[in-house]
């Protein structure tokens, strides 16, 4: 999905674009009756390139504000959560140390939106069920060398998970450390007991 800045000059410029204003594919963020000010609307890839088209053939200005809406969302939403990860974390509030299920959906956050540097390998499911995963940080390349850390395997060390996560969100999102996985694949385990980790919370 596009975001799309559109501006009319002429009164059948206007008419135009607003009769594509009731059609489900598109949403309108901004609609206006005065020449020169902006529309701005949302549209679906599937209908986006036959959008641009009818656009040009009226001759129809339009700035594209954003090339890909839902990842523009995700990488709001993972700033969000790394916002409040880095608020959270001290040692004198242990309820601001997040549960299990908040690691396991940073991490797949984080594989998701820097694909090309990790991979979200599951190694095993705890007796409860719940997911062990083991993040890999590489930069490519086969038979390199690799670091393994592992935390959470005693419940109440808190601080082991969140320290784990807050290596692997320095590692990945902060590019003057591309250097430390160039050569070396990192393999992080946030949480080697959730069980007992989500326990202890209770």
């Amino acid at each position: 999905m596009q975001y799309f800045s559109i501006i009319c000059k002429t009164p059948e410029q206007l008419s135009f674009v607003r009769s594509f204003t009731d059609n489900p594919i598109i949403v309108v963020l901004k609609l206006t009756h005065i020449l020169g000010e902006s529309i701005d609307i949302l549209i679906t890839a599937e209908e986006l390139s036959q959008f641009k088209d009818a656009l040009s053939l009226q001759n129809i200005d339009y700035t594209i504000i954003i090339e890909d809406v839902e990842h523009a969302v995700q990488q709001e939403a993972l700033q969000n959560r790394v916002a409040r990860l880095k608020s959270s974390r001290t040692w004198s509030n242990k309820q601001s140390l997040e549960p299990f299920n908040y690691y396991a959906q940073y991490i797949t956050l984080l594989a998701k939106n820097y694909s090309k540097i990790v991979t979200l390998q599951k190694i095993g499911s705890s007796y409860e069920n719940r997911t062990i995963y083991v993040v890999k940080i590489s930069s490519g390349g086969k038979n390199k060398p690799q670091i393994l850390i592992d935390a959470g395997i005693h419940a109440r060390e808190w601080i082991a998970p969140s320290t784990a996560l807050y290596l692997v969100h320095q590692l990945v999102t902060n590019q003057s450390n591309a250097y430390l996985y160039k050569n070396v694949d990192w393999l992080i385990i946030p949480s080697l007991n959730p069980d007992g980790y989500e326990y202890t919370h209770s």
